[in-house]
């Protein structure tokens, strides 16, 4: 399950950027996944209830959208989006000269949180 490693760098990427900001509470955390990464969401959410206990993110949601694969054949120019398990030709075609792209990518794309908490010196 690579689900708990990928959400203990999800979290520590939003906390990381709430602090520097002072926030006091991560609310949500929106994140954008490739079709081709074998993510699964609610291992993520499990994960992520289980990782934020006793943080600033503790009760946040977690949001996905999703940001699909582009299949490209060489020969007959065919385009379509793929996702797990790839087939290895062309729908049209079955020529194997199949190209790839996106769909790997896993991004933090925002988070939102409460109030700042207001600086005070020290004296």
């Amino acid at each position: 399950m690579h689900e708990f490693a990928v959400t203990q760098n999800l979290l520590a990427v939003a906390l990381e950027g709430a602090q520097s900001n002072n926030a006091r509470r991560i609310t949500a955390i929106h994140i954008r996944v490739g079709s081709l990464t074998g993510i699964v969401e609610e291992s993520v959410r499990f994960c992520f209830d289980v990782l934020s206990l006793n943080t600033i993110a503790q009760g946040a949601t977690i949001t996905f959208a999703h940001e699909f694969a582009l299949a490209t054949c060489t020969e007959c120019t065919l385009q379509w989006q793929v996702s797990l398990p790839l087939l290895p030709e062309c729908p049209r075609c079955a020529s194997g000269r199949v190209t790839v792209t996106g769909g790997k990518d896993l991004v933090v794309e925002s988070i939102e949180v409460t109030e700042s908490i207001e600086s005070t010196p020290v004296q």
